[in-house]
């Protein structure tokens, strides 16, 4: 069998088989594109996810923040009121100290008193 085929015939062949590869190859490259495109989107939306969870992030910690600020500003307080209690203890202890002197002092002065008396009472 044999085919007679112009040249005319051959390229117009060639060109379709030409043009088929390159649709196919068209075709090929537009399913990898849709497919690209389709990555992309799902990494968008993981970045958006990503970045919706850093802002949350960033707000518990700026709440965080705030209550370990109320916590050192109530532990200031705290310290302030022991070392005014500490200072009241203090006063307290040298003022029995004092009024304890003074009551030892009392008691020396009335023997001393009394002795005096009896000494006055017996030599008259």
């Amino acid at each position: 069998m044999s085919y007679n085929v112009s040249a005319k015939q051959n390229n117009s062949i060639n060109k379709n088989n030409s043009n088929d590869g390159l649709t196919a190859q068209l075709l090929n490259n537009g399913q990898k594109t849709v497919g690209q495109n389709d990555q992309m989107d799902r990494i968008n939306q993981i970045g958006e996810e990503a970045l919706a969870t850093g802002e949350n992030t960033l707000q518990n910690l700026k709440v965080q923040r705030g209550q370990i600020q109320d916590g050192i500003q109530t532990n200031k307080q705290i310290k302030n009121q022991i070392d005014k209690a500490d200072r009241t203890t203090r006063e307290m202890r040298n003022r029995e100290l004092y009024i304890k002197l003074a009551l030892w002092i009392c008691a020396i002065l009335l023997l001393i008193a009394d002795v005096v008396m009896l000494i006055v009472k017996l030599t008259k």
